[in-house]
């Protein structure tokens, strides 16, 4: 496999871990006269949102002086927006499908989906390099980025939700040339983001968000640090999102028959691509907030415990209409949690007067149940479960910091 290949590749696979998997398109394909042509490098897609990623990478970055890279990232720069601006214009008259690791084939229909950005990642070897004034920042009304290859990995990796890294293009859009029209030195921009509040307020060029940078080190450096270990809480959801895609094969064991009858079956597994779209389309502190509230009802590892069940209900301001159930049982038969996991989540959509909610449990630290929950209607019966289990708890609300 050649290096830029890999790349895509790796690309691919770190996107996918925070994203999951499942939202992640590597090199997918249409057909043009009978032949089959590879649409773009990378596809990201999340209830049908999308962003369309075209790379280019050097075989062998230590090959080129300072000089040559910059007139390499400059004609790279082009020639990607070239094969951006075919892909997305394809996208939008033609059907096309993706061999994706996990799921097999998956088909798009022409124009399936809206896609919201486009991004040119280009490896510029840790140089900032400028790209001719001529160079296109759209296509068709779609805003176009140019940007690192390490760079936006590391945006990925910081920001970690789709929503929060749509959030961070659309924003960085309405900065200057001194910004959309360079490639590399992400870092002072990206920073300035960050601890604005996830914001661009106060900016005011390039050159004075690096001289802050530059000059605030330190500081900055433990500002990160300590968001990173507030983010450890948002990487357990994101555990919980991606184990959905693997059913465990003895998963019909001690339920009966109406029980099995609520999971999909085994030929068309469907109903854990909502799942998984639900905990995705949260963002890093809607994430951080779940992770903490699952963390706290489950018990620690390897602490057995008396035949239990407990739970709790997490609503959160990005999704005000949709309740949330960790919930840990222990020692108890299978089919007793998952009637009990249901009958909780039930009353408590009626309790807090909810349409919809996911209950997520864990049994006896060795696996999860999931149960969604659209459209609810409350009966008596709800209600007063709801009233027994929550009737005597107290509401509270919290605000998170991004930062």
């Amino acid at each position: 496999m050649s290096r830029t290949r890999e790349i895509e590749r790796v690309a691919a696979e770190f996107a996918s871990i925070p994203f999951v998997s499942e939202t992640v398109f590597p090199n997918p394909h249409f057909t043009k006269r009978g032949l089959e042509k590879e649409a773009c490098d990378l596809l990201i897609v999340l209830r049908g949102e999308a962003i369309v990623v075209q790379m280019k990478n050097q075989e062998d970055p230590a090959s080129r002086s300072a000089e040559k890279v910059a007139s390499w990232v400059q004609k790279q720069a082009e020639a990607a927006y070239g094969q951006l601006r075919g892909a997305i214009r394809m996208m939008a008259r033609e059907s096309m499908w993706c061999v994706h690791p996990r799921r097999g084939r998956v088909d798009f229909a022409a124009a399936g989906f809206h896609v919201l950005h486009g991004l040119v990642l280009i490896e510029s070897v840790g140089q900032r390099v400028e790209l001719p004034p001529s160079l296109p920042l759209e296509v068709d009304g779609v805003p176009v980025t140019y940007i690192d290859t390490n760079d936006l990995l590391n945006i990925v990796q910081q920001l970690r939700s789709f929503p929060d890294v749509r959030s961070y293009l659309s924003r960085r859009t309405s900065l200057g040339d001194d910004v959309r029209r360079y490639v590399g030195g992400e870092r002072a921009i990206f920073e300035h983001y960050c601890l604005a509040d996830e914001s661009f307020n106060h900016w005011t060029s390039y050159a004075d968000a690096l001289t802050a940078s530059e000059a605030d080190r330190e500081k900055r450096a433990a500002a990160f640090l300590a968001k990173q270990e507030r983010d450890r809480s948002a990487t357990f959801v994101e555990y919980v999102a991606d184990a959905l895609a693997t059913r465990l094969p003895n998963y019909k064991e001690g339920l009966d028959a109406a029980t099995v009858a609520l999971y999909d079956n085994d030929a068309s597994r469907r109903r854990y691509l909502e799942m998984q779209e639900i905990l995705c389309d949260l963002s890093r502190v809607g994430r951080r907030a779940l992770g903490e509230a699952m963390l706290t009802t489950f018990p620690p590892p390897g602490v057995a415990a008396s035949a239990s069940f407990s739970c709790r209900a997490i609503w959160l301001d990005e999704k005000p209409a949709f309740l949330f159930l960790p919930a840990a049982a222990s020692g108890l038969e299978r089919e007793v949690v998952v009637r009990r996991t249901v009958a909780s989540l039930q009353g408590a959509l009626a309790h807090f007067s909810r349409p919809a909610g996911m209950a997520i449990v864990d049994r006896d630290g060795v696996s999860f149940d999931v149960i969604l929950i659209s459209s609810f209607t409350a009966t008596e019966s709800d209600r007063e479960i709801g009233a027994e289990l929550f009737g005597s708890l107290r509401v509270s609300h919290e605000r998170r910091r991004s930062m």
